[in-house]
């Protein structure tokens, strides 16, 4: 099982964040207003797909609940201090979805098989 965090919001703040699904130089053009979605943070295992879950506060498969606001987020990292999610530190990843909810991007966690 994998999962993602996926990212719906403008251009400008996708890219500062790092969080654009593919290199900046393929969205050459791109108004920085324009609306795209971006991927946050990818899981690439069971477990890491827990842990990402875990820090959005959602359940895997509760998928009437996926949409990841501030309110739900996890506030004690502290299980997590030094752990990583396909190589990203969890603390990192956390930061980066605070960035992009107070930026007004609509975040979303989504399970993959």
């Amino acid at each position: 099982m994998e999962a993602e965090v996926v990212a719906i919001g403008p251009f400008s703040v996708l890219r500062e964040c790092d969080a654009l699904s593919y290199p900046v130089e393929f969205y050459e053009g791109t108004p920085d207003n324009a609306i795209i979605v971006g991927i946050v943070a990818f899981a690439c295992t069971r477990s890491e797909a827990d842990i990402l879950a875990t820090t959005c506060n959602v359940e895997v498969w509760d998928l009437g609940h996926h949409k990841v606001t501030k309110p739900k987020l996890l506030t004690d990292l502290s299980p997590f201090v030094d752990t990583t999610v396909n190589e990203q530190c969890v603390c990192d990843v956390y930061d980066t979805l605070i960035k992009l909810l107070d930026d007004g991007v609509d975040l979303w966690f989504i399970p993959i098989g």
